[in-house]
């Protein structure tokens, strides 16, 4: 395994981790906090990046393309979501045609999921964009 490689898989065990850590109850209000506050500091490669949201690869894609979409807010649900973060719904469906347009999903087709309650595994309100193209 060449450096860059080994570089990648450290990256690719380390989102894993924080996800896996995500999970839990304080793991999760820490991972909200820092993409709230502090977004610079969490690895992965932003594919878009607003004031008001981050989209980046899955680290453990459930489909053969998945970008997860996560807000800047300290949110853990869509009930949480109030008049003056409509803003960031609105930057979610520019987000999305725009990657939807750049990774040409049209053509493949693509679905947009919000998981709430019992589906929802990690406690951060966020959105999965996938196509099993």
């Amino acid at each position: 395994m060449n450096q860059f490689q080994k570089t990648k898989h450290i990256k690719h065990l380390f989102l894993r981790i924080v996800f896996t850590f995500a999970r839990s109850s304080i793991g999760g209000l820490i991972v909200r906090k820092a993409f709230a506050y502090a977004s610079w500091i969490i690895p992965f490669q932003r594919l878009r990046e607003t004031s008001c949201l981050i989209a980046f690869f899955h680290p453990r894609p459930a489909y053969d393309f998945h970008i997860l979409l996560v807000p800047k807010y300290d949110i853990t649900k869509i009930e949480e979501l109030r008049d003056f973060e409509l803003t960031f719904l609105a930057d979610l469906i520019e987000s999305v045609q725009i990657l939807a347009g750049s990774f040409e999903l049209e053509k493949t087709g693509y679905s947009l999921i919000l998981n709430g309650g019992k589906y929802q595994e990690v406690p951060i309100l966020h959105f999965h964009l996938v196509s099993n193209r």
